[in-house]
């Protein structure tokens, strides 16, 4: 529901935590290998930090994707650390690792002598 425990205690109830299958979606929905927006530098930074999450009802995936995220492991809003992961996905920083990666798989470029000619 997105209610912090605090609040679910003032509001006189209990404070459940449910599976985090918001965050799982939102993560899976990220562009796969194919697709228009997918980047390999962001997939290697998903799989390094252990993002993924593969069964929402296991605790510790969710508590490592969104420590992953830089939220505290149990943070209550699943809803905001989607907007977080998806701000991420369109980051230029990843952008920037793409073109780097792609000009560099394209191997060196040609070199060209320069002379350097004196100003008379």
């Amino acid at each position: 529901m997105g209610m912090s425990p605090e609040a679910c205690h003032n509001g006189g109830g209990q404070f459940i935590r449910t599976a985090c299958i918001t965050l799982q979606r939102c993560i899976d929905a990220r562009p796969r290998e194919g697709e228009d927006g997918y980047k390999e530098t962001f997939e290697e930074w998903v799989n390094e930090n252990e993002v993924e999450i593969y069964d929402p009802f296991i605790e510790e995936q969710c508590e490592q994707a969104r420590v992953a995220l830089d939220y505290d492991a149990d943070y209550y809003d699943d809803y905001e650390i989607c907007d977080t992961f998806n701000e991420l996905l369109c980051d230029e920083f990843f952008e920037d690792l793409q073109w780097l990666e792609d000009e560099a798989s394209e191997g060196p470029g040609t070199f060209e002598q320069v002379t350097y000619k004196p100003i008379e």
